[in-house]
């Protein structure tokens, strides 16, 4: 599902990504990718409380994902 969410993301189809994302988060909850992503789209739509909310959860979850 991540792999198809990042295709919608690419696309501009932040929508659809966030319901894919939001499926994989429902199947692996410890995936801090998956909040990483929907976080993303969140905030290309504007939509900042969940963008917020979604990066927050990546940091309890996995705090290295944050670090390149």
């Amino acid at each position: 599902m991540e792999g198809r969410g990042l295709a919608y993301s690419a696309l501009g189809n932040y929508r659809d990504a966030i319901e894919d994302f939001t499926q994989a988060s429902l199947l692996k909850p410890d995936d801090a990718g998956a909040y990483l992503e929907r976080g993303f789209a969140y905030g290309q739509l504007g939509e900042f409380p969940h963008a917020v909310e979604d990066c927050d959860r990546v940091l309890r979850v996995d705090p290295k994902t944050c670090v390149r």
